[in-house]
């Protein structure tokens, strides 16, 4: 039987709740949607930022949101990810509002940093996070989470903007893969001190 965490589930949620609104005001401003584009996009980036730093803390902390015994293989790669999408998402946007050219590295660090962390869900806490990789579920739900965000930011959502389509299959898709992400970083088994299934 596999149950779900109440505190990671509720801040990985608001987490991603706060990153998905910051995308979507971000879409907003950018099709002239919005009355006021400059606090929309003020909020946007502080929904997006924050949201962000909500999910990384939930992913590196405990059962009860301590951060206890951070410093092992998962959480390291964890935060390097999150800096990787984080920073590399913000030049590129800076890049567009000013309306430059983003070079084709900026797309395969995102790859790079989103797999990394769909990885990193399959690795077990302590000296060994190898020890049954491939025989774990969140292994593979954590990359198919990152593919999901990955195919909606990266073409479809870029695709709707041009069609200017503010909330179409693009943001959809981006949705449910951080839905998909916030009951990985959710599940523990019954009775477990632990948040994660091994």
């Amino acid at each position: 039987m596999i149950c779900l965490n109440p505190l990671k589930l509720t801040a990985t949620g608001i987490g991603a709740a706060l990153v998905t609104a910051g995308i979507s005001l971000a879409s907003e401003t950018k099709q002239g949607k919005t009355d006021s584009p400059g606090e929309t996009k003020t909020i946007g980036r502080v929904s997006y930022y924050l949201g962000w730093l909500v999910v990384l803390y939930s992913l590196i902390s405990n059962e009860k949101l301590q951060l206890k015994g951070v410093g092992d293989l998962r959480s390291i790669l964890q935060i390097i990810a999150v800096f990787i999408i984080v920073g590399t998402s913000t030049y590129k946007h800076s890049l567009i509002e000013k309306n430059e050219p983003v070079p084709k590295w900026t797309e395969v660090l995102l790859v790079v940093g989103w797999l990394i962390l769909g990885i990193s869900f399959g690795l077990a806490k302590g000296k060994k996070p190898f020890v049954g990789f491939a025989k774990r579920g969140r292994t593979y739900v954590g990359l198919v989470s990152a593919l999901l965000v990955l195919l909606a930011s990266l073409v479809i959502i870029p695709k709707d903007e041009k069609d200017q389509v503010s909330a179409g299959l693009g943001m959809s898709i981006y949705v449910i893969g951080w839905v998909i992400l916030v009951l990985a970083n959710s599940v523990q088994a019954p009775g477990s001190a632990s948040s994660y299934i091994d």
